[in-house]
């Protein structure tokens, strides 16, 4: 099934099949939402407010995952953090498969993601936002179900081996595109290691910036996309911010790295109350290095097997060609932050130490 075809299959799951099941009032409108790279997303508008209806991708769709999603978004609304919640269909029932898909309803959230490169002064609003994230999810009292393998580094490192493994048996096409690169992703990997024994957050797991909703003001207002929480080094998400907020130019266009945006995220994350020991604190700029190599082991799996992350067919003739574009400007990244590592290093110490 094409891509145009598997579009057109969801959105007639979405409204024959799935909307029916809530009781969301008179719907005047469903519409697909376009940005994202994993769900499918569309705005449902009706005379009781308006929705958000997703079909969830694969990987993300497991009943764990789910049930985690649950007791994080549960627990958010609890503390008044401006997050989405469940909404139950008319059985009582949150999430429900339909097709080959994973549905859900949730609230939906006014606000807008900001698609260009955020200024300092956009880092540091949506870093006190996620600093207050990290507050709130401190006395969370939960075992999470899921062991879905965000930022398990030796895990994406591996699947990346092994798929380059597997594309050299198969004489794939794309091999040679991807062996170029090898090297550089796994001494990159290595150099950058984080110890096993650091302190266990409650952590976003995907903190990047069109995660992070946006009124007119610019003033940060929510935060989404909250499949991937889960306990870990609050460095990976931390280093994941530092990625995507650093980030000069696209991440299938990278222009080198902001330092100036990484510092004001850190005085941000501190007006949100974050806190880290010392040595976490060292460890941050090896961090964002270290996400961006992950990222680029990532996506260079995906120019092989060809699966799962979304693409720009308006710009790429194919997955593979984008995930290609999307590698080459991870490794650029990492390299420029390799290069920026003692300004980070400063910076972090100096805004983010002094915990126990």
């Amino acid at each position: 099934m094409s891509d145009g075809q598997t579009e057109r299959a969801l959105t007639d799951e979405a409204l024959g099949v799935v909307l029916p099941r809530f009781d969301l009032g008179r719907v005047r409108s469903v519409r697909r939402v376009p940005h994202g790279l994993i769900h499918v997303t569309f705005k449902v508008e009706s005379d009781r407010g308006d929705f958000c209806l997703q079909a969830l991708h694969s990987n993300l769709s497991g009943p764990s995952i789910q049930a985690d999603y649950e007791v994080v978004t549960t627990r958010l609304a609890e503390a008044h953090f401006p997050a989405p919640k469940l909404i139950a269909d008319r059985d009582g029932i949150l999430w429900q498969d339909v097709g080959d898909r994973t549905w859900r309803c949730i609230t939906w959230i006014d606000g807008k993601t900001l698609s260009d490169r955020p200024t300092p002064e956009q880092a540091r609003e949506a870093a006190q936002l996620l600093g207050r994230f990290y507050e709130v999810m401190l006395g969370l009292d939960y075992r999470f179900q899921s062991t879905h393998p965000l930022h398990r580094i030796d895990h994406h490192r591996q699947a990346f081996v092994d798929a380059l493994d597997t594309a050299q048996g198969q004489c794939d096409p794309w091999f040679e595109s991807v062996q170029s690169l090898e090297t550089r992703i796994l001494d990159g990997v290595e150099r950058n290691r984080l110890p096993d024994d650091l302190p266990m957050w409650v952590v976003h797991g995907d903190p990047k910036f069109t995660n992070i909703l946006f009124d007119e003001s610019n003033r940060a207002v929510a935060l989404v996309d909250l499949d991937t929480c889960g306990r870990h080094t609050i460095l990976v998400d931390i280093g994941d911010a530092i990625r995507s907020w650093g980030l000069a130019g696209a991440d299938d266009d990278c222009r080198g790295f902001r330092l100036d945006v990484v510092e004001s995220a850190f005085d941000g994350y501190r007006r949100g109350g974050l806190v880290l020991t010392d040595r976490e604190a060292a460890l941050v700029a090896s961090s964002g290095a270290l996400i961006s190599w992950e990222l680029a082991s990532r996506f260079a799996r995906d120019v092989v097997e060809d699966r799962y992350f979304g693409w720009d067919a308006s710009r790429y003739e194919s997955r593979r060609h984008h995930n290609l574009a999307r590698a080459e400007a991870m490794v650029i990244l990492a390299e420029a932050m390799e290069s920026a590592l003692d300004e980070v290093h400063e910076a972090a110490v100096r805004m983010l130490a002094g915990g126990r």
